[in-house]
């Protein structure tokens, strides 16, 4: 688990830059933690490239321990568009297309805004999924955990 430090100029200065790349760099799983959460309660959040996604069943997984909803964002590139699933406890989706038109960078772009109007308690993302920046600015932006889950082989990724 690493804790960001608050300061942006600490964030990018040594040893945090070099810890956060030795981090995201290991097979091992990472839990950024922002110093102070927002929330004790909310949705169980699994950013992810594929149905099979590692962080998808580890969303659920979580989700359904902690009596959450499960929203599943689909960064992948859906006619023009990506798409977030929510799962609510009771059963049923909800399925809103979170960017309508143009050309987007998915890695770095669809993933927080797919996040805009969710009170989440976690986000999961499998490694190389969205990028390490990404991953850090919304732990930070959000006062959400994001855990990180370890790179798999030949995983396909964006």
């Amino acid at each position: 688990m690493i804790v960001p430090p608050a300061a942006a100029a600490d964030r990018a200065a040594e040893p945090f830059a070099s810890l956060i790349a030795a981090a995201f760099g290991s097979k091992a799983g990472v839990m950024l933690a922002p110093g102070r959460a927002a929330r004790d309660s909310g949705s169980i959040v699994a950013i992810a490239t594929s149905p099979d996604d590692p962080s998808v069943e580890a969303a659920s997984l979580i989700a359904a321990a902690a009596g959450e909803r499960l929203v599943v964002v689909d960064v992948r590139a859906i006619a023009g568009g990506a798409l977030r699933f929510e799962r609510k406890r009771e059963g049923g989706e909800r399925i809103a297309r979170i960017i309508d038109e143009g050309a987007v960078d998915y890695a770095a772009e669809a993933a927080p805004l797919a996040l805009r109007g969710l009170t989440e308690r976690l986000t999961v993302v499998s490694r190389g999924t969205i990028r390490n920046e990404t991953a850090l600015a919304i732990a930070l932006a959000r006062a959400t955990p994001v855990l990180s889950l370890g790179a798999r082989e030949g995983a396909s990724r964006i």
